[in-house]
């Protein structure tokens, strides 16, 4: 991963749901290791990465939607569905057997059936555009970095081992070159673009109504990562903890050069 991209990613995390006083998050929930911000201005807990709203949202691949169950840790049923397509759409490897590859097309099918199955079950779907970048990007994230990085292929035992075991498979190695946010971006639209679904939430009736907003434009997700998703409180503070906050927000506005600065304006304490 390039440094603008890490560096992006990690500043969105600390704004979002760390500590930017001390630099510090919890990839988690909350952890006594993060304290809140000073005067619990953001409230009284940090809340940590896997705090649903910010960071993580609705239609994940292995975990399901806040409203209607477990959206923190792994559910062996939704990898089954995903391993089910591998075993329909994947490809074959001498080393590991026939449909045992993570290609794009198990991507594809994986994303979209995800897709309709929150739209269904979750009544409260949200799937703004920062929310549908992300998860297309997880997706395309799994492609690109958990891929054996000697052969470029990403097996079923590869995969579960980062998924199901949360560890590095053995003889895994990372990628020789660099991932950058436009090869990330390349592979998250070619996920996205056999099933395209605009960016929007469900009704109280539980239908799916698009917003308009174009979830090819950068420039909207920037602003929703750091308009509409970070704390407008992070702006009424000063001394190291603004200096760390200005560090962070530009290096997100770094990612995005084309793009008009965007300032934190969302609610606090959510």
């Amino acid at each position: 991963m390039d440094y603008d991209l890490a560096a992006a990613l990690s500043a969105n995390g600390v704004l979002a749901r760390g500590n930017p006083l001390i630099n510090e998050l919890s990839i988690g929930l909350d952890s006594p290791l993060v304290p809140p911000l000073p005067k619990d201005i953001d409230g009284p807990l940090a809340r940590g990465l896997g705090k649903h709203g910010r960071f993580e949202g609705d239609v994940s691949m292995t975990r399901q939607d806040a409203a209607i169950g477990d959206n923190v840790n792994f559910q062996p049923d939704l990898f089954a569905e995903l391993l089910a397509l591998v075993d329909e759409f994947g490809d074959d490897s001498p080393v590991t057997g026939p449909r045992s590859v993570v290609n794009l097309r198990v991507m594809q099918e994986s994303k979209y059936r995800r897709f309709l199955s929150c739209q269904k079950e979750n009544k409260q779907l949200d799937y703004n555009v920062g929310r549908v970048q992300l998860s297309y990007g997880e997706a395309a994230f799994t492609l690109e970095f958990m891929a054996n990085g000697t052969d470029g292929i990403l097996t079923v035992p590869t995969l579960t081992s980062f998924f199901r075991d949360q560890k590095f498979p053995d003889n895994w190695h990372r990628r020789p070159t660099v991932a950058t946010f436009n090869i990330v971006g390349e592979t998250s639209f070619n996920v996205y673009s056999p099933y395209p679904v605009g960016p929007g939430a469900n009704n109280a009736d539980g239908v799916y109504v698009p917003n308009g907003d174009d979830v090819l434009d950068v420039c909207i997700l920037y602003n929703n990562l750091v308009a509409v998703k970070l704390p407008a409180v992070l702006l009424n503070t000063t001394g190291l903890l603004r200096e760390n906050i200005d560090f962070l927000l530009g290096q997100m506005h770094n990612l995005f050069p084309s793009c008009p600065t965007a300032y934190p304006a969302g609610p606090a304490n959510v």
